[in-house]
């Protein structure tokens, strides 16, 4: 996996239903609708694929295995 990406876009169709729940559930969260579909899609690949996407660590896991 390159360390700087580079995104790409592309076209989705989802029934008027899918997308209306997705922008109730974008404004909820005070972000656009491609960014909460981009964020969905990211997720859902990592979940498929977990061995290519290891999770991340947070900062406060280094402090854990410290005591």
């Amino acid at each position: 996996m390159p360390d700087n990406p580079v995104s790409k876009k592309f076209s989705v169709n989802v029934p008027d239903e899918i997308a209306d729940d997705l922008q109730r559930w974008a404004d909820a969260e005070g972000r656009n609708r491609a960014n909460l579909c981009a964020f969905l899609l990211e997720l859902a690949v990592r979940q498929r694929y977990p061995e290519m996407y290891p999770p991340k660590g947070f900062e406060g896991d280094k402090e854990k295995g410290a005591g």
